[in-house]
């Protein structure tokens, strides 16, 4: 893209630099030898650019700019292409620019992920893109970069706000509900759960209430352990914990839906849930709500890739081989736990 041509040359030199690394051992072990001994810094490798691998590129650079005085001492003894002050300057913005898609890309292909979280992430990416805009150090090439990735996740998710999977999984999502959708997204999505409940045996088989536990009982992590995606993510999030409590629940107390819509009101005023509990342990809690089980159990399962079951098919070739052929599947599921942390299996039919 030509507002991308000026790191043109960044990126060239990063993959010169990468190159010459893979290709020599000597200077391998003479790039840790600075850092261990004159820098005082766990020795590190360079990153080589892979053109089949997610983020590739975006990973060599962040390498090399974490690596930058060790390579400025390498290249003080040997001819290698290094960049100079602008430039490394330039590496530091794009990696700061490309790393909340790098985030993203883990959250969306982790094994526990929902199309819950699609809505929320892309809103939080567009958000994070105009912080990194407005600040003052950004160039104005930088700026027309971002302006052009804006528009880019703007029609390539465009509709997504008509698309009722993704509308109704994350108003499912205790920890997101309403936050993300304009005034008339959030009508449009109510009325197509109540339209669903209406023509659904589970709208006239509500289970009974349990007592109100507190949210303390559900398993929570550190938000210490957020990435900077997440954390963007969640600051978003606690800038108005206080709007469901005064969701207004409407005079149409005439309507055939009233039971329901009282209980989707009372779900819009639940306090949200952090980024880091789980959803579905919330709602196993909450039995007051049965009649949108099934809606749960439809909406929030779905995942928004299918990166988790290449994982599984991908690291399932490496357990079978030929001298492994008749391993049971139990024993299977096992060893994908185990090596490999994918999610353990049941094979009991």
């Amino acid at each position: 893209m030509e507002i991308e041509e000026f790191l043109s040359s960044v990126i060239t030199k990063c993959k010169k630099i990468a190159t010459h690394f893979n290709h020599s051992l000597i200077a391998q072990n003479e790039l840790k030898q600075i850092q261990t001994e004159r820098l005082n810094q766990s020795g590190l490798s360079i990153i080589q650019e892979c053109s089949t691998r997610w983020n590739a590129t975006y990973y060599m650079m962040k390498r090399i700019l974490t690596l930058k005085d060790s390579l400025v001492l390498y290249s003080g003894a040997h001819d290698i292409p290094i960049l100079n002050a602008d430039e490394w300057l330039d590496l530091k913005k794009c990696v700061a620019i490309l790393k909340p898609f790098e985030e993203i890309t883990k959250e969306l292909s982790s094994a526990t992920a929902t199309i819950a979280s699609v809505i929320p992430l892309i809103y939080t990416l567009k958000n994070t893109l105009e912080t990194e805009k407005s600040k003052e150090e950004t160039s104005e090439n930088f700026k027309l970069m971002i302006t052009k990735m804006i528009q880019d996740i703007n029609v390539r998710f465009q509709d997504i706000e008509n698309n009722k999977i993704y509308t109704i999984a994350t108003y499912l999502d205790p920890r997101f509900k309403l936050k993300f959708f304009t005034e008339i997204t959030k009508e449009q999505v109510q009325s197509e759960i109540l339209g669903i409940l209406g023509c659904s045996k589970a709208s006239r088989d509500e289970g009974p209430s349990s007592p109100k536990r507190s949210r303390n009982e559900i398993p929570t992590t550190s938000s210490s352990n957020y990435s900077h995606i997440q954390s963007c993510l969640a600051e978003i999030l606690s800038l108005s914990d206080e709007e469901e409590q005064n969701i207004d629940c409407g005079d149409d107390v005439h309507n055939q839906f009233i039971v329901k819509k009282t209980l989707l009101n009372e779900y819009n005023r639940e306090k949200r849930l952090t980024l880091n509990e789980d959803p579905l342990l919330w709602w196993k809690m909450h039995t007051k709500y049965h009649c949108l089980s099934d809606l749960v159990r439809q909406y929030l399962s779905p995942p928004p890739g299918s990166v988790p079951s290449e994982q599984l098919f991908s690291a399932a070739g490496l357990i079978y081989d030929p001298l492994r052929n008749r391993l049971s599947g139990d024993k299977a599921a096992k060893l994908l736990f185990v090596k490999y942390n994918l999610p353990l299996l049941s094979f009991d039919y």
